[in-house]
């Protein structure tokens, strides 16, 4: 949306052309084709037309859209270079929950909004329920408004307003609330791990590029979007590093770090390497997409070619997913997404770091800054593997030395009956007693 705007000269990013100022009120608006006032409604991203599924947002079925408001259309331009510190996404979904309550309120000026009206808002959200928005988007929505409107009564025309008017879309606590832990997402085990690289197609150039992406995604635990972004400058192969510079790689909250290959995940080493070699044969350099896009595979000669311009990464992630699609189907595993390797990782983790700092540095390698990131997000146990485990600790001897050496004071009849270390000692032995007819039977 803000790009198709930017195109057609709109001052403001809006849907609206002003000859005077457009924070004057009798500011006179041309009407902009229905095609752009609709993007100004759904709030097209540039990205948009590479995306798998267009965003629609503001588009449910039975949403009346209303007509363009200058003075909104001003304001939201306004809050658009306010938050233009958050991600692509988290602006999006802001300018969503904002286009929401506009449409609530028939598109009157925000300046105008009162404290009932605020309320009422929340209450048509709580109205909707989860079953229509889901309990995450109605806290959401809510929040973003909060955030919003407490922005807007600290600008210059609007102080007037109650400056408590944000506190006005808090839910109540049995929304605000979370619910139970989700499920775990699922993730491949080792053995599918190995099963997924190895059956992976590799006769074509395309086919051995999308091998090499899932390999990748497995051996840097970069996240989608950063695996599309990267180029054949970021992976030093000798170092087994990758670079993940903001400025280059699409990454999560514009953080640049570098990450060390993640051992054991065999044969993703080698798919990688391979794959390296082989762009640098055809001609490529450290400028060059990682992952070329379908048409510069198309015709490798070209590639060779002196003075060429560099080929450019995916601007989406589409690319990635679809690789493992191909991997899965071909693979015969369940449609495994790209994330899942991340989970993965945690899992291995678990399995590989002995120590603390060894887990610390699993998880810094991982892109966060805290173990308990990791663990919050990723490879969340599962209530089987809850009550496996419960189950061992039952079944298993942990005795302490003290309570060993209290046994054995107890079986050569050096304690004193009735004493604390001699009841102590006895229900030590009946336990025991009981856990070893329970195995035997």
């Amino acid at each position: 949306m803000r790009l198709c705007l930017q195109i057609l000269g709109c001052r403001d990013h809006t849907g609206c052309l002003f000859s005077t100022d457009p924070s004057r009120s009798n500011a006179q608006p041309r009407r902009l084709p229905r095609k752009v006032r609709t993007a100004c409604w759904t709030e097209t991203g540039p990205n948009e037309e590479e995306a798998a599924t267009p965003a629609g947002i503001g588009t449910k079925p039975g949403q009346t859209r209303p007509e363009v408001n200058p003075e909104n259309e001003s304001v939201i331009h306004a809050y658009q270079v306010y938050a233009g510190r958050f991600d692509t996404k988290t602006l999006d979904a802001h300018l969503a929950s904002i286009r929401d309550f506009e449409g609530f309120c028939e598109g009157r000026a925000f300046g105008s909004v009162t404290e009932k009206v605020a309320g009422a808002y929340r209450n048509d959200l709580i109205a909707r329920g989860e079953a229509e928005l889901g309990r995450s988007t109605i806290r959401h929505r809510a929040s973003h408004l909060r955030a919003f409107f407490a922005w807007l009564v600290q600008q210059d025309g609007y102080r007037r307003m109650n400056r408590t008017i944000g506190d006005y879309f808090l839910l109540p606590k049995r929304l605000s609330a979370k619910t139970l832990q989700p499920a775990p997402r699922p993730f491949p085990t080792s053995d599918e791990v190995h099963q997924l690289l190895t059956g992976m197609p590799a006769q074509t150039l395309i086919e051995r590029r999308d091998r090499a992406i899932v390999a990748a995604s497995f051996l840097f635990g970069t996240r989608a979007s950063a695996t599309a972004s990267l180029r054949l400058g970021c992976v030093d192969v000798e170092r087994q590093k990758v670079y993940q510079d903001a400025t280059v790689v699409r990454v999560k909250n514009g953080k640049s770090q570098t990450t060390t290959w993640f051992p054991n995940v065999d044969p993703a080493n080698e798919i990688v390497r391979a794959w390296i070699e082989e762009l640098v044969e055809l001609g490529c350099g450290p400028n060059d997409a990682l992952f070329p896009p379908d048409a510069a595979l198309a015709s490798p000669k070209h590639l060779k070619k002196p003075g060429r311009a560099p080929i450019e990464p995916w601007k989406a992630d589409r690319g990635i997913g679809r690789a493992f699609s191909v991997g899965c189907k071909a693979s015969d595993l369940p449609d495994f997404n790209p994330h899942s390797a991340r989970h993965y990782l945690k899992w291995l983790g678990d399995r590989c770091c002995r120590s603390r700092i060894e887990r610390r540095a699993w998880s810094h390698n991982m892109g966060h800054e805290t173990e308990q990131i990791t663990e919050l997000n990723y490879a969340k146990m599962t209530d089987d593997q809850r009550d496996e485990i419960f189950a061992r600790l039952t079944a298993r001897d942990d005795a302490t030395e003290d309570d060993k050496d209290l046994l054995i004071a107890l079986y050569e009849y050096r304690l004193t009956p009735g004493t604390p270390e001699f009841e102590r000692a006895r229900r030590l032995a009946n336990a025991r007693q009981r856990r070893l007819v329970e195995k035997s039977g």
